[in-house]
């Protein structure tokens, strides 16, 4: 069987150094908040700095969730934003944070061809109040320095979801770092995976930083003492250790995945794939998407040929029933979509590549007998 993904073998080489970590982290420091949280989040932002002259501050939260929420929370209530415009298949958990936040919830447009956010859906937004939320759907990308260019250009705040992109570039520039705020997660089958939930918030300044870090802990700048409101969003001590050390070995772990998508873009039919990455570009290839009419009856023939599959995601942010009601009526054509003919085909970086050849030999099979 070719699993979709196998966290037990995929940790399995970081687990031994990493549990080390987690024991001399467990045995000499604070479990909440303690040096190791400090030690990750430093070389987080260390690692998203590369080759940029801003200031990057990283400060880490219980969850991806946790970080756009926190982000959102603190536009509306520091920077009296209203509304946040999101691209029309962001994720649930992206719509949901905005919505808890307080914000008003507008979609705009993706492109069609590249199932990414472009120019063109956000040029009708123009209010200084308003936000932009872009989101690196699969670990690829769609016009971010257009986008970013747009926003400085009008005064709008810009934030990515950059949950599935680590290890994206724009011209030797991570994903994550053109917004004025970004939110990564390290759920463990992200590309930074943990032990466990986590995540963080990216920001440009230190006073943002600080903020942010008194919100994920009750508001508390000093103990007892609350001076915003805050929550209870902390990433773990442990998994901060465990972190740490896979952290070293994550440019390894995108030259394999690079190297597998490669083969996917050999041996399958254009007309299926998402459009490729431009010179100067590098995907995260978090999720390796293929696009087919009977979704279903290629999802079954490889299973039957033992090759897991997934769907990212079958039902639009819009259309979920807790979402109708709380968000003005919308539909887009390219979100049904892709909603319905999106394919994630395994890509885990324990998979050889003439596993990945077999995959893609058995979907060229079950499109020539569909």
């Amino acid at each position: 069987m070719i699993v979709y993904e196998d966290l037990s073998k995929l940790n399995a080489e970081y687990v031994p150094k990493g549990m080390s970590s987690v024991e001399a982290s467990y045995l000499s420091e604070p479990l909440i908040l303690g040096p190791s949280v400090k030690k990750f989040e430093d070389r987080f932002a260390a690692h998203l700095s590369v080759g940029i002259q801003e200031n990057v501050y990283a400060v880490s939260v219980g969850s991806g969730y946790d970080a756009l929420f926190l982000i959102f929370r603190y536009l509306r209530e520091q920077q009296k934003k209203r509304t946040v415009f999101l691209q029309s298949n962001s994720y649930l958990a992206t719509v949901m944070a905005a919505l808890n936040a307080g914000l008003v919830v507008k979609f705009f447009e993706i492109n069609e061809n590249s199932k990414q956010p472009c120019l063109n859906g956000v040029e009708g937004v123009t209010d200084k109040n308003s936000v932009i939320c872009i989101t690196h759907m699969h670990g690829r990308f769609g016009e971010v320095q257009e986008i970013t260019d747009y926003c400085d250009s009008k005064g709008i705040v810009l934030v990515e979801d950059a949950a599935q992109s680590l290890g994206a570039m724009i011209q030797g520039r991570h994903l994550g770092t053109f917004g004025h705020f970004s939110a990564f997660s390290f759920f463990p089958t992200k590309p930074l995976g943990g032990l466990g939930d986590g995540g963080a918030i990216i920001c440009r300044s230190s006073e943002d930083a600080a903020h942010f870090s008194k919100m994920r802990f009750y508001g508390f700048g000093i103990k007892n003492f609350a001076e915003v409101m805050g929550v209870n969003s902390r990433l773990d001590n442990l998994n901060a250790a465990f972190l740490i050390q896979k952290l070293r070995a994550l440019s390894k772990i995108e030259k394999k995945k690079n190297k597998l998508a490669a083969i996917y873009r050999r041996m399958l039919n254009k007309e299926i794939l998402p459009p490729p990455a431009l010179q100067n570009q590098i995907f995260s290839n978090h999720i390796f998407p293929v696009y087919v009419k009977k979704r279903n009856y290629v999802r079954r023939r490889l299973l039957d040929s033992g090759i897991q599959t997934q769907v990212h995601y079958p039902i639009p942010a819009y259309r979920q029933p807790a979402i109708k009601g709380r968000i003005e009526k919308f539909r887009s054509r390219a979100t049904d979509i892709d909603s319905l003919m999106q394919l994630s085909l395994p890509i885990s970086p324990i998979l050889s590549p003439k596993q990945i050849e077999f995959v893609a030999e058995q979907v060229l099979l079950c499109l020539s007998q569909s």
